[in-house]
């Protein structure tokens, strides 16, 4: 498995004004499923292959908050043979309304329905307005 990118997009003037006295809330969101090919160049199908270079997943972390978050970070338990954890080195907090995108791609996939499991904050070692939004469930059919 590899983790080849990130993009961050920072709070606009419309965005949530920090309260000091608020909580964080980062939130997982899905994007898009995909391969990447020998580059790293992500390309969006929903047609997967276990022949493919490597199978993707897209997804998002929001701070929905109101209050700047600690620093992060999460993990990606992965269909592959033999299975695998990604876990992530630590990420920068997120001021409210901010978000970054990340890209996650693996070889050793499974043939079949199966799905990739994400977690921010897993060790819950952020205090958050709303704790049950840190999961998310990709589902992927792979051929």
């Amino acid at each position: 498995y590899n983790y080849p990118g990130q993009t961050y997009t920072y709070p606009n003037g419309n965005s949530q004004v920090e309260n000091p006295n608020g909580q964080p809330d980062l939130r997982a969101v899905f994007i898009e499923v995909g391969i990447l090919d020998s580059s790293n160049r992500f390309t969006r199908t929903d047609t997967l292959r276990r022949s493919d270079y490597k199978v993707a997943i897209r997804f998002r972390v929001e701070n929905i908050g109101n209050k700047t978050s600690l620093p992060y970070r999460f993990n990606a338990i992965l269909p592959t043979y033999p299975a695998q954890t990604y876990n992530s080195d630590e990420k920068p907090g997120l001021a409210p309304g901010a978000s970054v995108d990340y890209t996650i791609g693996f070889d050793r996939v499974l043939e079949g329905y199966t799905a990739v499991k994400l977690q921010i904050d897993g060790g819950n070692y952020i205090l958050e307005s709303n704790e049950t939004n840190n999961e998310l469930i990709v589902p992927i059919r792979v051929l």
